[in-house]
């Protein structure tokens, strides 16, 4: 019997594989359902699956000096290049700290430049920053701290007459006994934990004590070798599904609807590339976001990823919202693009001062949250010259459904099933499933990421939403 060659077996195994019939990629199966049934898709948008590293990087070698952020109260100023180093330096620091790929930064802090270059340094080593409220209440930290288990805990020494130092030395009584200074301690309470790190910058003469660390001693600077190396090795172990971002609203964390959720490097550098596509955003941008949204999609990933991933300039104005200071700001840094709810372009509008501001350079609102009313779009257009005012909505309250004035963006696929996952026919209320580039891994629970709402197929079905899709191709909220 003559036996085929190497070959030949190919051959024949390459044949039998191209005359079968291929299926049809899952996604363009919305496409292919027809006008009957309650699907939608929106335009076609090459999403990112490089790490933020990776992109940064970038940017950095071709604008290395071009302005990326800008916090106005205290007069902090960063190009990308310094941005670079500072996250880079602190991404150093922590994995001196013993934080490794998959491992928690807790974090509680007002929207400063120390937020985001912790987030982004955690990005760059596939960790995730939580970012929980403040609270005086000792309880509530050590229900946070066995819900997320971080290895790194980030907090300011004081802040509205709360003292979190003496609220952590209270429920961690281990770091006031440790012999030598900023060695880890081993707590019986929480046995995940090994540093906490204070983030006040007016602490540099202030002796903390054992078992704490002051910011800037944790920051790793030097010789680009010195720190870069170990983080490029670093960098091959991770990828953009990383989680990245776990933001714990207000919700008590004792209840069953406590589900923060859970962003991947790839929902927040697609979330800024799409955004910044659709808004037009260009590099001598400057793009404001009010103070206290650190801790809201708006300003956690749409206003700041919007700025970074295209090269325009983040400006926060104050560390809580302060409606003087963002119309000062306005004016004083040239916003072309501002960030607002509803309720504070309310206020915007309606300030007596607003008339005395000279606002050519702005071009652009963006509303994120509930819908404007036309009274205040048309309103703001008038005072603030505007171009256009554009909404934005469904990062957070829908998880995923992300759409921009009323449409779903580019890369998304929704479509309303039943109880047994069958398309219904449109006009048919329904559950609704959403897959796109911007859909949150899941949400976090005590025993760690959730993905029990996903399916085989990568569709996420929206926990306690129903809906339904129109002949017109809207999605319309039961």
């Amino acid at each position: 019997m003559k036996r085929n060659t190497p070959q030949q077996l190919f051959r024949s195994v390459q044949k039998a594989f191209l005359s079968q019939t291929l299926p049809v990629p899952a996604r363009f199966y919305a496409t292919t359902v027809g006008q009957e049934h309650s699907t939608l898709t929106g335009d076609n948008f090459p999403a990112s699956s490089n790490t933020f590293g990776w992109h940064h990087a970038k940017a950095t070698r071709d604008l290395p000096y071009g302005n990326s952020l800008r916090v106005s109260y205290n007069r902090t100023s960063m190009s990308n290049y310094e941005l670079k180093t500072h996250y880079e330096g602190v991404a150093a620091g922590l994995v001196e700290c013993g934080v490794r790929p998959g491992d928690r930064v807790m974090m509680v802090q007002q929207s400063n430049a120390e937020v985001i270059v912790t987030q982004l340094a955690c990005m760059k080593i596939g960790a995730s920053l939580v970012l929980i409220p403040n609270s005086e209440k000792a309880g509530y930290m050590m229900r946070m701290i066995n819900l997320i288990r971080p290895r790194v805990l980030m907090t300011p020494s004081k802040y509205d007459n709360v003292d979190y130092l003496r609220i952590f030395k209270h429920i961690v009584p281990e770091i006031k006994r440790l012999g030598q200074y900023n060695l880890p301690f081993r707590s019986r309470r929480f046995p995940f934990l090994k540093q906490i790190i204070v983030t006040d910058p007016f602490i540099k003469k202030m002796k903390l004590g054992a078992g704490l660390h002051k910011f800037i001693q944790m920051v790793l600077y030097g010789p680009t070798g010195f720190y870069e190396s170990p983080l490029r090795r670093l960098a091959l172990h991770i990828n953009s599904d990383y989680p990245a971002l776990i933001l714990a609203d207000g919700t008590d964390p004792w209840s069953t609807h406590f589900k923060p959720l859970v962003y991947s490097q790839k929902n927040l550098i697609n979330a800024g590339l799409v955004l910044g596509k659709l808004l037009g955003v260009e590099q001598s941008d400057r793009i404001l976001v009010a103070g206290g949204h650190h801790m809201t999609t708006q300003g956690a990933v749409l206003a700041n990823f919007s700025a970074i991933m295209n090269q325009a300039t983040v400006v926060i104005p104050s560390m809580v919202f302060d409606l003087d200071a963002v119309l000062r700001q306005l004016q004083i840094e040239q916003i072309s693009i501002a960030f607002f709810t509803a309720q504070e372009l309310s206020q915007v509008v309606s300030h007596p001062s607003l008339s005395k501001l000279k606002l050519d350079h702005l071009k652009k609102v963006v509303v994120v949250g509930d819908a404007p009313n036309k009274k205040l779009i048309q309103n703001a257009k008038d005072s603030l010259g505007v171009e256009a005012v554009h909404h934005v909505d469904g990062l957070d309250e829908h998880s995923g459904v992300l759409f921009f004035d009323g449409e779903i963006l580019p890369g998304t696929d929704v479509k309303v099933v039943r109880e047994d996952g069958k398309v219904v026919h449109h006009d048919t209320t329904g559950y609704v499933k959403v897959r796109s580039p911007l859909t949150p891994l899941g949400y976090w629970n005590d025993i760690g990421l959730m993905k029990d709402d996903y399916d085989t197929e990568g569709w996420y079905r929206i926990p306690d939403k129903m809906g339904k899709i129109s002949k017109a191709g809207k999605l319309d909220w039961a």
